[in-house]
């Protein structure tokens, strides 16, 4: 059971924005240096609920109240550490205990809680210490202080909104903490030669069938003439992939090319295709000789996007 703050709450006379790590009401939006605990290096804020009556919470983790623990064997022994709160995340084992002391039922202060939803999860940065004991100026002491980075990758739902049903014995967690996938047909993309989507997509990672030089207005027409021509064909239908799905090509990572006259023909692919990318921001990549393509292809190449945080999909 958690202390009970009315003092505070009457004194603010209006509900707390969210309540810190120990369950002490906080009247100020959330952020990673308002925690309890000052020397965190991971936190998050959660969203949970009291599984007596269900009502909803605001709350800080930080080391101090992420207490699971992660078996590991080396082959002889079992050993256990502490979980990183990244890790409770992903492996379903964040857990606040009882809800802040509210009397939001009669239960509620000794009832279990049930978390929902991160709504924020930050991470420090690394610095480099070396300096750390000499002389410093303010500006080189700022420089040292612990600099937040937010992950939106794992702000996941928990439990489903359709899983939070009024009145429930209790909450039904969701048993897999990613997004659910998407299949992909663009309406006005390349014809497929063969049984698949344009583009899968999956917790933002957005993953390209290889396009094949064939013309989209016409399919069955011949195709163009020489690598250069067929490399420029087929990135441009990557481009019209990744337009349908509100992508573009900066937001490519990777790529893989397939060349049926490697030797022949892999300098001038590699002309026509850098013209695509800036000389500093160009995607990992995989190029391979093969045998033969479809359609009697010179090239086909596939890639995968990142899909920017924030960004809710295609249109």
């Amino acid at each position: 059971m958690n202390r009970n703050y009315a003092d505070i709450l009457a004194l603010a006379g209006r509900d707390p924005d969210w309540f810190d790590e120990y369950a002490v009401p906080r009247f100020e939006a959330f952020a990673p240096d308002r925690i309890a605990n000052i020397y965190a290096s991971e936190c998050a804020l959660v969203l949970i609920a009291c599984q007596s009556c269900k009502a909803e919470f605001k709350v800080a983790f930080s080391e101090v109240n992420a207490t699971s623990a992660v078996s590991r064997f080396d082959g002889r022994r079992s050993a256990q550490r502490r979980a990183s709160i990244a890790e409770m995340i992903t492996r379903g084992r964040l857990h606040y205990g009882d809800p802040p002391n509210t009397n939001c039922c009669a239960a509620g202060a000794s009832m279990n809680s049930v978390p929902l939803r991160v709504l924020e999860y930050w991470q420090t940065l690394r610095h480099d210490l070396s300096r750390v004991g000499q002389h410093l100026s303010p500006e080189d002491i700022a420089d040292l202080s612990p600099r937040w980075e937010r992950d939106a990758e794992l702000e996941i739902e928990i439990i489903r909104p359709e899983r939070r049903v009024a009145g429930a014995h209790q909450y039904v967690i969701q048993p897999v903490n990613v997004k659910e996938r998407d299949f992909h047909l663009i309406a006005n993309g390349p014809r497929p030669v063969a049984p698949f989507s344009h583009a899968v997509e999956t917790d933002g990672w957005v993953i390209l069938t290889g396009q094949m030089p064939t013309d989209p207005n016409a399919p069955d027409a011949p195709l163009p003439d020489g690598v250069e021509a067929q490399t420029r064909r087929v990135m441009d239908n990557l481009e019209i992939v990744l337009k349908g799905v509100g992508l573009d090509l900066s937001h490519v990572v990777q790529c893989r090319a397939y060349l049926t006259a490697f030797e022949r023909d892999y300098a001038a692919f590699n002309d026509t295709y850098q013209t695509y990318f800036p000389a500093d921001r160009r995607p990992a990549r995989t190029t391979v000789g093969v045998t033969a393509l479809a359609v009697g292809a010179l090239v086909e190449i596939d890639c995968v996007a990142r899909r920017p945080r924030g960004d809710g999909g295609a249109a």
